[in-house]
């Protein structure tokens, strides 16, 4: 059992800068545009529950740091861009309190 998570020893530390965030989330709304930041940060926050829950992980984050306990699971495409999988939101929170600004 053990040989199936061995994608779990194979981490690699990128920079969050190097990531992108996947437009297919399938969190997001797919007749939507997410071209910038503010983009997915609209559409992971449409609700006031989803808000809430996310203004509690950038709070989480601020308050305690970044805790990496569970994988941000991502790929590299044909062009050499990193895309996130899994962990779209805490990416989006960390590229937030980065202060980014630019298309993603």
């Amino acid at each position: 059992m053990a040989d199936n998570y061995d994608w779990l020893t194979k981490k690699t530390p990128r920079s969050v800068d190097q990531l992108r965030l996947w437009p297919q989330n399938p969190r997001l709304n797919p007749d939507e545009n997410h071209i910038y930041i503010s983009d997915f940060a609209e559409d992971l926050t449409h609700d006031e529950v989803e808000k809430n829950h996310f203004f509690d992980l950038v709070r989480s984050i601020v308050e305690d740091g970044f805790i990496p306990a569970d994988p941000i699971v991502i790929w590299k495409d044909n062009n050499g861009k990193f895309y996130v999988a899994e962990g779209n939101r805490r990416i989006l929170a960390l590229k937030l309190l980065r202060g980014f600004s630019i298309s993603l």
